[in-house]
């Protein structure tokens, strides 16, 4: 994984700052606030808590929820709710612990070869 990618800088500007020999380097981030999207937070948290409860296939997505944001009177754009939703996504992701077992008993497990290829027998 490359600097550039850790950082979430251009190229140009990590190449530029790297040959100027300007050390320490600072990144100004932009925090994204949207006012348009902010009276609607609320009401987006309370559709995607109850979405949560239902089957996977019975889930609405951002662009579903974006569409029923427009018939409430939303103006602003898809990006932003589909920002906020990935935000409630990753903020609502229980992690599971799973058990698997690195040693099997005698008939438990097994594994088969089945490629294809010349054998040669060699006897002593």
């Amino acid at each position: 994984m490359g600097i550039v990618f850790v950082l979430s800088v251009n190229q140009r500007v990590y190449q530029e700052t790297l040959f100027a020999n300007i050390y320490p380097m600072t990144i100004r981030r932009i925090t994204n606030f949207n006012p348009v999207l902010s009276s609607y937070e609320s009401q987006l948290t309370d559709w995607f808590n109850f979405d949560i409860q239902r089957p996977k296939r019975e889930r609405r997505t951002a662009k579903k929820l974006y569409e029923q944001l427009i018939l409430e009177g939303y103006k602003g754009s898809y990006c932003p709710v589909a920002r906020f939703m990935k935000k409630l996504k990753q903020s609502n992701t229980i992690q599971r612990q799973a058990f698997i077992p690195i040693e099997f008993e005698l008939g438990d497990a097994f594994q088969f070869d089945l490629s294809f290829g010349e054998d040669v027998i060699v006897s002593y």
